[in-house]
């Protein structure tokens, strides 16, 4: 269940974070899981315990979703498999987002990109302000240094109902909350080989000024992912609300040497 009566142990931070970043749709958290607006629920899971990452990746719970902790700060190569955001669960972005083509298309709008350097236009939805966040870190980016701007102003797209190629699953673009930019400038993970160990190298050029500009306003990077894609950005406020909590949570612990 959601509660137990007499119990009043708190909701995960992570839960709470969802009702931050989507306070239109998610409403309340409990120990339990999340309660929708218009009255649904949905579980937090277990988390998968004992799962591969290539079997919560394709079918995560709520608990799953959240478990990867993503990166402030510095770019750093991330550990294996460590991939903040990539985990998702379907269902949730579908109920906020559209569950058809044409439910999340019509929600969708067009973000001048960069007027000023001639970067074009690009369709994301209109739910949870997305378009206006990506219209604000348009305009971080306006102010860079004209070697960022040059670079952050060539873009490939936003929404694009599609499978990710060799899955079931829903890619971001399908949602309109995720956008690719400055590809020619871009790295992924597939477009590498892996070396004798199998596993991938790291490997990344993107100004941090950019990554900067979009975190500001709600957008993870796919650059802190070890299946990295560093054009990719995509609106994930919750996963920025918990690590922000965490710092601040590190910041006043007890044991930090840098606490006054």
């Amino acid at each position: 269940g959601i509660c137990t009566p007499g119990v009043s142990q708190p909701p995960p931070v992570e839960a709470m974070c969802l009702v931050e970043a989507y306070p239109e749709h998610v409403c309340a958290a409990r120990r339990g899981g999340i309660v929708w607006c218009d009255g649904g629920v949905t579980p937090w899971g277990d988390g998968r315990p004992g799962w591969s990452a290539s079997e919560i990746m394709a079918s995560p719970d709520l608990a799953s979703m959240m478990a990867t902790p993503y990166p402030l700060g510095d770019v750093a190569p991330p550990g294996e498999d460590e991939d903040p955001g990539r985990v998702r669960l379907d269902a949730f972005f579908a109920r906020m987002y559209g569950a058809t083509e044409g439910q999340a298309r019509e929600r969708t709008v067009r973000v001048r990109w960069m007027p000023s350097s001639g970067g074009g236009a690009l369709r994301v939805t209109s739910v949870n302000g997305v378009d206006g966040a990506l219209a604000r870190a348009s305009a971080r980016l306006e102010a860079a240094p004209r070697a960022v701007r040059e670079v952050a102003s060539q873009t490939s797209g936003g929404f694009v109902w599609r499978a990710i190629k060799g899955t079931r699953r829903r890619s971001a673009h399908s949602w309109g909350v995720a956008v690719d930019v400055a590809v020619p400038h871009a790295h992924y993970w597939k477009w590498s080989r892996p070396d004798a160990r199998g596993l991938y190298p790291y490997k990344n050029t993107m100004p941090l000024e950019i990554v900067r500009a979009f975190e500001a306003e709600g957008f993870i990077w796919g650059g802190r992912w070890y299946h990295y894609d560093t054009m990719h950005f995509e609106y994930r406020p919750e996963l920025l609300c918990v690590a922000r909590a965490e710092a601040a949570r590190a910041l006043t612990s007890p044991t930090n040497p840098a606490r006054p």
